[in-house]
């Protein structure tokens, strides 16, 4: 007879690349490959089923959950194309030039040659479109480390696709637009709880209007996944 202990499917898969198999359902009788069973099968299976640690495979598992999730997220924003990425970064970079000095990029004299639109337009598009994403690839960034963090300081493998999946909820309710109309301090302080910041390290003097928007921010942060979204832009 086996002294079962349950944890998780990675062990069955190591019971099953080491030769053995446990009875279906029940999990307290063992067999080799053949189907045969001796005290020397059970002895051999009972030791890979005492000595297991789960945590490690669970925690992987975990972080890869989250990180499949940041992926799918992304890609709600950014297009999946050769180039594209590099594109993004070209087009803030030239806003922010000719906010500056006014001078037109290729990308822009590109795009004034298709639309026949002013460069100050296109500038103030730019702009508000790469704030916005700046701010979803930093909350995902934020949330993605705050599981990496939780995941690793956790020591029950169970809870791990618990976190994971707490932190996915999360990441797929981030928008842009979320923090349209919002104040710098209520942006800080939801990218703050995204990193694990705590509510009592407002940087903000006390009963302070910069420190309560700071604070509304921190408390949406955790709740994002169920509250009212901000209405996107």
């Amino acid at each position: 007879m086996i002294e079962y202990i349950e944890k998780g499917r990675y062990l069955h898969i190591l019971i099953n690349n080491s030769g053995y198999c446990l009875k279906d359902n029940t999990n307290d009788e063992a067999y080799d490959n053949h189907g045969n069973q001796s005290p020397e099968i059970d002895a051999a299976v009972q030791a890979i089923i005492d000595t297991f640690d789960p945590l490690p495979d669970a925690q992987a598992e975990a972080k890869e959950l989250v990180k499949q999730a940041s992926a799918k997220q992304r890609l709600k924003f950014v297009t999946q194309a050769a180039g594209k990425d590099a594109e993004y970064t070209y087009k803030a970079l030239e806003a922010t030039q000719f906010d500056m000095d006014g001078s037109i990029g290729v990308f822009m004299q590109g795009r004034i040659n298709a639309t026949n639109e002013t460069a100050t337009a296109i500038a103030a598009e730019w702009n508000a479109k790469g704030a916005g994403w700046k701010q979803v690839g930093a909350s995902i960034a934020g949330l993605e480390d705050k599981a990496s963090m939780l995941i690793n300081a956790e020591t029950d493998w169970k809870n791990c696709v618990t976190i994971a999946n707490s932190i996915v909820t999360q990441i797929e309710a981030i928008k842009v637009g979320h923090f349209e109309g919002k104040s710098k301090q209520y942006k800080e302080g939801w990218i703050a709880r995204c990193e694990g910041e705590l509510l009592h390290k407002c940087p903000y003097a006390d009963d302070t209007a910069e420190a309560l928007e700071w604070e509304n921010g921190w408390l949406d942060s955790d709740d994002n996944a169920t509250s009212a979204q901000p209405d996107d832009a």
